[in-house]
Formats: C-alpha cells, structure tokens, sequence
C-alpha cells in the first residue's frame, strides 16, 4: 500500500496509541512524546527508544539494553562467604563459569526444560570472586540455506576482589535487539510495520496523569544505571532492610569475547522444574 503524507509537526504524532491483539497476553499501547522518545508496552514489558522526523517519514530507533549486566557491592553483614543473585531468564541458555582460565569448562545457569521458578536464586561460595563469565549461546532461528552472522559470546566482568555481594541480571530478549524501524503519520493514525493504520486514542498532554508521569520517568532513567540505589525497581528487595541491605550496587562493566566452542560441566547451577 503506497501512503503518502503530508508535512507535519511534531506535536501531530505525539499521544497514545492503541494495538489490538489476538494474543492471549493482551493488547499493546504506543506512547510518543512531542520531544522524540517513544514506549511500547506489552504484556510483562515496555521498550522504549527515540524518533526522528525524515522526510516524508519517521524513524523509530529502539533503545537496546545489554543482554547480562553485573553489578556488584561490599555488604559487611556477609561473612565468610560471597553471594550472587542470579535473575536471568532460564530461556536464554546462559552458562557460567568462576575465577575460571580460558579452556576451564561452564556450567548451566538452570537445568534443561526448566520451568518453575522461585526467585530470588543466590550462589555462594567461601572464596572472594574476581572474575565472572558469562557464556550465551546464539538461540535465533534460521531459515534452512540462510546466511548468517551467528555468533556466541562469553560476557568477562573482573570485578575487585573486596565485593561479596553481586546481582547478576537481564531482560528479556526482545530488550537486546535494538535496530530501527519507518513509521509513518496520516489522518491521525500511526502506520507501524506489518501493522494497518493504529488510530491515536488520545493526545499527549491528554494522557492521565499517573500513566504519564510513569513513561516520562521511564524515557529519562537508565533501565540498568551505572549506580544501582534502593530506589531502583531491579534493587533487590528486602522485607525489613537494614542499612547494609541498602547500600547501592556498582555496575561492573564486561568485555565481550566470540567463541565458537566450550566445555560444559555435567548439571546445573539451579535446578527448577515442576512436578506434572
């Protein structure tokens, strides 16, 4: 379908926008700022990213999280031992290896076909941690004779040695894709693609104040910031923390590593499944 569109200003194709779904998760909604940032929220998730006008159309650039993120903090209430939070999602084939030398075999996050789960997950182990690796298999599909770029990548954070305490999380892997998309704006409806015209439910300013005031801070914060404080929605919880349960945690930055092949120990870290 060939569309064609008229010049228009930004405030045109700010407001909320509404999907319907077959899907039994439900319907989605398209939220976009007159100052170029935009969220599509989902069942269980919201991305978000920013637009540009160009020419006769727009471009949405999604936002792109990292896959594993590590953060780390010295807690004097952990003696003896060091502890790390695992809330990875058991999907993604993560496998994990520590203070290990370059050939020295993984281990799986979570056993095969695990599908129950009862977070938080924590490791420990008595000797100080400095270095974590995280290996991650390529678990895209290809269509038979495609030519690909498929890699895997073993994710090396060498956090101090002082730290006894680590959160090692994720998103998703809709969150790590990242990439751009043309959109385009006529008649007051929003053409995504492979979706019809989407009709604008309501103007910005018009949106309630609750809603709005969450997607403004959700454009402004960083889903995984460089200091993660107690008022942070990944901070872990704590039902009656102490002061040492609410010092911040240090994002430890990791290097990337392309690897064709590993060794993997027999087992898993975690084991979660349910009976039938």
């Amino acid at each position: 379908m060939a569309l064609g569109v008229a010049q228009q200003s930004v405030e045109d194709i700010s407001g909320a926008y509404h999907i319907s779904s077959n899907d039994p998760h439900g319907d989605s909604h398209v939220i976009i700022s007159p100052d170029h940032h935009f969220a599509i929220a989902f069942f269980g998730g919201v991305l978000k990213g920013t637009w540009q006008k160009v020419e006769d159309h727009y471009l949405f650039t999604y936002h792109k999280e990292p896959k594993v993120v590590l953060y780390a903090r010295y807690n004097s209430s952990i003696q003896d031992s060091v502890k790390v939070r695992v809330g990875l999602d058991a999907n993604r084939g993560f496998a994990i290896r520590f203070n290990s030398s370059v050939n020295e075999a993984f281990t799986a996050i979570f056993n095969e076909a695990a599908n129950c789960f009862t977070y938080p997950y924590i490791y420990s182990q008595r000797n100080s941690i400095e270095q974590i690796e995280i290996y991650q298999q390529d678990l895209r599909k290809y269509a038979e004779g495609e030519i690909t770029n498929s890699k895997n990548y073993i994710f090396s954070f060498k956090p101090n040695a002082s730290y006894n305490e680590f959160l090692l999380t994720g998103l998703p892997e809709s969150y790590s894709q990242g990439g751009t998309s043309q959109v385009r704006f006529m008649d007051g409806q929003l053409f995504m693609e492979d979706q019809g015209g989407i009709q604008k439910r309501s103007e910005y300013k018009d949106i309630n104040t609750e809603d709005l005031e969450f997607f403004e801070q959700y454009f402004k914060n960083e889903i995984f910031p460089e200091v993660l404080d107690s008022n942070h929605e990944q901070f872990p919880y704590a039902e009656n923390p102490t002061d040492q349960d609410l010092v911040p945690f240090i994002r430890i930055t990791p290097k990337m590593m392309p690897v064709n092949t590993i060794v993997m120990n027999p087992g898993s870290l975690f084991y979660a499944i349910c009976d039938d």
